[in-house]
Formats: C-alpha cells, sequence, structure tokens
C-alpha cells in the first residue's frame, strides 16, 4: 500500500462494533508495553492487519501503525519503512479530535521514530508539545514520558 491508497480507502462512518475492538486492541497495546510483554509485536501486527483488510483507519488504530514503524525501526532496522508507517498513523490523526490514542501515538513516532530524521531540538519541541496534549486529554502516563524525553533531547 502506498500512503495516498490507505488514505483514500478509508471509510465512514466507522460502527461502534469496530471502535470498541479498535479501543480494546489499543488498552491492551499499552498493557503489554507498560509490562514489556513479549506479545506486543504480535498485537501490532494483528490490529494492522485488521484495519488494513477491513479498510477502518481510527485515531485507535493509528496506534498500531505506529507501534509497527516502531518495530521496523528497532527490530528490523528498516528506518525509512518504519517512517513510513509512522508518517500512516500521524495521517490517520489528521482531523480527528485529541483523544489518549493522539498522545500515545505522537509519543511513538516522536520519541522512537522521527529522531532518525529531524534534528533533535525538533523531536524535543514536538514531545514537549505531545506533553502539552496528554495533560489536555488527561494521559498523564504519557505526558510525562514526553515531557521527561523532551528535558533529555
Amino acid at each position: 500500500f502506498t500512503l495516498s491508497q490507505i488514505v483514500d480507502s478509508r471509510h465512514y462512518p466507522i460502527d461502534d462494533h469496530k471502535r470498541n475492538l479498535f479501543k480494546l486492541y489499543t488498552a491492551l497495546i499499552i498493557s503489554t508495553y507498560a509490562l514489556s510483554s513479549p506479545y506486543l509485536p504480535l498485537l501490532s501486527f494483528e490490529m494492522v492487519q485488521y484495519s488494513l483488510r477491513n479498510t477502518v483507519f481510527t485515531p485507535e488504530s493509528a496506534v498500531a501503525f505506529a507501534a509497527l514503524g516502531y518495530f521496523k525501526v528497532i527490530l528490523a532496522q528498516n528506518y525509512l519503512r518504519g517512517k513510513f508507517w509512522a508518517n500512516v498513523a500521524l495521517e490517520m490523526l489528521k482531523n480527528s479530535r485529541p483523544i489518549s490514542a493522539t498522545v500515545q501515538v505522537n509519543f511513538t513516532v516522536n520519541a522512537y521514530i522521527m529522531t532518525w530524521f529531524v534534528p533533535m531540538r525538533e523531536s524535543s519541541r514536538k514531545l514537549f508539545e505531545t506533553y502539552r496534549l496528554g495533560m489536555k486529554v488527561g494521559d498523564f502516563t504519557m505526558s510525562m514520558y514526553a515531557l521527561g524525553l523532551s528535558l533529555r533531547y
């Protein structure tokens, strides 16, 4: 898939059953990340496959696309594919209201993927914006992670 194919294939409105499934997947992804579970890549890949198969792209599914980008960079050392999937995740967030998933995607993309492509000062600025957004929507855990890394850079 190309970025434009993915973006153009979005279906609206998304039924509640699928949206709830993505919310459940997102909660599982965050939990497996927090626990350093070996199931994190599996959950992320399954959620991406489900999104692509059913052409359902929500802010919640963007979390899995950001995680896929992360694994492309960290495990496969394929930086360009990681950046591609990070851009897909960011594109999914456009024109959506900020929610906790938005903060999680911005954190993953700016902390782990885009640091390979943009200057550290830019990464730090984006992470500080993620901190502010997280405080606004009530995602204090990701906000603190973003603040800590923004100060570190």
